[in-house]
C-alpha cells in the first residue's frame, strides 16, 4: 500500500464488500523500512485490520508499528485487542507461530532447517495456515505453516516445491528436520 497513491481505498473497498458479503478477510502484516515509517504504517493499516478474521503479523512488526511488548502471549492479545480480528497468527523466527483465537493461545515451534533462501518463507507460512483454516482445522493449519515455512526456506526462490503428500508425510515425523 506504500508503493501507490490509491491501494488503500483499493484493499478498503474490498475488504468491505467481503465482510458484506460474509467473506472472511485475512490481513498479512509486511512492514517495510524503506517504504514508510511505523507512524504511517499503523495510521494506514489500522483501520484495515478492524474486525477482520484472521491478522498474521511478525512481533518485530507488531512491536514497531503496533507498539506492542511482553511475552509471545501478551503480544498476540495486544494484536487481538487492537484489530478485533478473530484469530491472530504471530511468526516468531526460529521460535515459531504463536497465534491467538478465541482466548485460546497455541504454540508451534519451528522446524529445524538449513536456510537457503528467506524470501517467500512468511507467505508460504500464511498459505499452510489458511489452509488448515479454511478446512475447518486451525491447529493443524498452524503446522501447515511453520512446516511450509521451513520448506520455503530449505529451497531457492520465493515459492516451496512440495505437493500434499509429502506435506502429510513430514507432519507425521512430528517436527524432525527437514532433509532434501
Amino acid at each position: 500500500m506504500a508503493l501507490c497513491g490509491n491501494i488503500q481505498e483499493v484493499v478498503s473497498e474490498a475488504a468491505a464488500r467481503a465482510k458484506d458479503a460474509d467473506i472472511p478477510v485475512s490481513f498479512d502484516m509486511n512492514y517495510r523500512t524503506r517504504l514508510w515509517t511505523p507512524k504511517m504504517a499503523r495510521d494506514i493499516t489500522g483501520p484495515l485490520i478492524k474486525g477482520i478474521e484472521i491478522l498474521f503479523c511478525g512481533r518485530s512488526d507488531a512491536q514497531r508499528v503496533f507498539g506492542c511488548t511482553g511475552s509471545p502471549k501478551e503480544i498476540v492479545t495486544q494484536l487481538a485487542e487492537l484489530s478485533g480480528a478473530h484469530t491472530v497468527v504471530m511468526s516468531m523466527s526460529h521460535e515459531g507461530l504463536m497465534s491467538w483465537q478465541g482466548g485460546k493461545y497455541w504454540h508451534v515451534p519451528a522446524r529445524d532447517v538449513v536456510i537457503l533462501d528467506r524470501i517467500g518463507a512468511g507467505d508460504a507460512m500464511v498459505a499452510g495456515v489458511l489452509h488448515g483454516y479454511l478446512q475447518g482445522e486451525f491447529r493443524k493449519g498452524l503446522e501447515y505453516g511453520a512446516l511450509l515455512a521451513a520448506l520455503s526456506l530449505s529451497q531457492y526462490g520465493d515459492q516451496p516445491v512440495t505437493n500434499r503428500s509429502e506435506l502429510e508425510v513430514l507432519l507425521e515425523e512430528d517436527g524432525g528436520d527437514i532433509v532434501r
